[in-house]
């Protein structure tokens, strides 16, 4: 419950399906957005050409765009499975209570 200036709000919570649409629609959108730049990047290797090039020899490499959008999609997916936490509780025990 949360309070300003020492009052209590009461803000009324329901879940409909604009809610579980509006999070279907942001979680195919991530996936959409953080899955065509991998394809796009992989699409454009030869195989042939990797292969024949063979290993550099270097341990480290520079980070890349590649290494962000991996970073950005395993923090995306994790926040968006804590903040849909609390909506499968609230479902779970909408439903045991009826």
């Amino acid at each position: 419950m949360a309070s300003i200036c020492g009052r209590a709000i009461h803000i009324p919570v329901t879940m409909d399906i604009r809610i579980y649409v509006m999070a279907l629609a942001l979680a195919l959108l991530g996936g959409l957005l953080f899955g065509i730049v991998p394809v796009g990047l992989v699409m454009q290797v030869h195989p042939y050409e990797v292969v024949k090039a063979g290993s550099t020899g270097r341990v480290w490499r520079k980070v890349t765009a590649r290494d962000v959008l991996q970073v950005a999609q395993i923090g995306h997916g994790f926040s968006m499975r804590m903040l849909s936490s609390p909506l499968l509780r609230h479902r779970e025990w909408t439903l045991w209570r009826r």
